[in-house]
């Protein structure tokens, strides 16, 4: 094992930023919590980076008070590895840990440190920009009603 892999972990994250789409590699330090949820909730992932250079920094933006009208993907691949994911610019098989839509992403400067945060949704581009609009019956099973919403998005 290489000694500059902290005990093996490893991770790669693909997030697309306003013009192009961006992969981040270990060894740059990501902080993330990956949230799991049942039911109707979404999925979510917050992903904190440092050491990114000016360009991807600026580039990685995203107002969550602004609606975006395009999908922005990141998916968040992390585990265990022998090999440093730069060699050769191969990067280790590893698994898919979270995939969705951005929310919110900005950077921000706390002393000398500065660090790109990424807030995430496993299905919230969808969840943001669908609407059902179909007539409802009174007698109506829930059943149908609930094929008629399923089948618009």
């Amino acid at each position: 094992m290489n000694s500059t892999i902290k005990f093996g972990r490893s991770y790669h994250l693909k997030v697309q930023g306003q013009t192009q789409t961006h992969d981040i590699d270990f060894p740059l330090t990501c902080t993330f919590s990956i949230t799991r949820t049942q039911f109707s909730s979404l999925n979510e992932g917050k992903f904190s980076l440092k050491g990114l250079n000016q360009l991807k920094q600026k580039d990685i933006y995203f107002d969550r008070n602004v609606v975006q009208s395009k999908h922005v993907q990141i998916d968040f691949y992390a585990g265990y590895t022998n090999s440093i994911s730069t060699v050769l610019g191969v990067r280790p098989s590893l698994p898919l840990v979270f995939t969705g839509s951005v929310r919110n992403a900005y950077t921000q400067r706390n002393g000398a440190e500065i660090t790109t945060e990424i807030e995430a949704f496993d299905g919230g581009f969808a969840a943001l920009n669908s609407s059902a609009d179909f007539p409802y019956s009174q007698g109506d099973l829930y059943s149908v009603a609930m094929n008629k919403i399923m089948r618009t998005m």
